[in-house]
């Protein structure tokens, strides 16, 4: 009985830590600053900026001529390049990054759930009084001003945000749920294989670490069928 009550307590600890790892974090933007990136596009040549994720707004902001911009339009935008991150437009839902690459790329989705008043973070939270930006094809507008692209100023958090984080499959520049039904459809070369390693694994699909699995093994049957021709 001792035995069952210190795996227990064991096993609460470790959920603990990991639920604060995941899900909480005291700034409303994906980075502690501004970083250089390249957004590239479907035609024409790619652009650089320092950008941002808002988290809160679950959109991509920029700084240019000290203000902060928000992309406005994200239909021939491929990805963004930011550090050792890319970044990729989830229809009409924000934008998700790489966290497992291959014929079919694995992406997280990250936003933030609080019940703060938005806009009272050192940031722009909100697109009111917006105005179009002429260059970088006018595909943004102005949100507000920023004092520089140093650490974003978090101080006046009292608490912090919930982070809650989904996942998706791309293929061919096209994103879909990380779901069984989606992993098989996009799949459908491998789909018995794939099946087993589920059913034997018992993948969960809302487990980072179960879809990174499911996605490397599968991307390995994939290319190996891919070779084979």
């Amino acid at each position: 009985m001792k035995r069952v009550l210190i795996l227990i307590v064991c096993l609460i600890s470790q959920l603990c830590i990991q639920a604060q790892m995941r899900l909480l974090t005291t700034s409303p933007l994906f980075y502690d600053e501004f970083k250089q990136g390249t957004v590239f596009f479907t035609e024409g040549n790619p652009v650089e900026a320092k950008f941002n994720y808002n988290l809160v707004l679950e959109e991509m902001q920029f700084i240019q001529d000290d203000e902060i911009a928000t992309l406005t339009q994200r239909r021939n935008i491929t990805h963004i390049e930011i550090d050792k991150d890319i970044f990729v437009p989830i229809r009409r839902e924000g934008w998700a990054f790489v966290i497992q690459d291959g014929p079919v790329t694995l992406l997280e989705k990250r936003r933030l759930i609080s019940d703060y008043q938005k806009g009272a973070y050192g940031v722009p939270l909100t697109t009111s009084g917006a105005q179009v930006v002429k260059n970088l094809n006018s595909m943004y507008h102005f949100v507000g001003d920023v004092a520089g692209s140093g650490p974003v100023n978090s101080e006046h958090l009292p608490r912090p945000f919930r982070v809650e984080s989904s996942f998706w499959l791309m293929k061919d520049l096209k994103t879909h749920h990380a779901n069984r039904r989606n992993f098989l459809r996009l799949y459908s070369e491998v789909g018995p294989q794939l099946e087993a390693f589920m059913a034997e694994n018992d993948i969960d699909f809302r487990r980072e670490e179960h879809l990174r699995g499911l996605t490397r093994f599968a991307n390995g049957l994939l290319l190996k069928t891919m070779a084979k021709r």
